[in-house]
């Protein structure tokens, strides 16, 4: 195995990390946004 291809699978992977986290922070902001709409309900 060569460096070269070790850098492409890092990359690749370091990539796949970042969508993952990415979809994490939007599902956390749909769920804030969800417990603002409930918090602003009248009782």
């Amino acid at each position: 195995i060569n460096k070269t291809s070790i850098i492409v699978d890092a990359s690749k992977y370091i990539e796949e990390l970042k969508e993952k986290v990415e979809r994490l922070n939007q599902d956390v902001a749909d769920e804030q946004q969800s417990a603002d709409d409930q918090d602003s309900l009248p009782f």
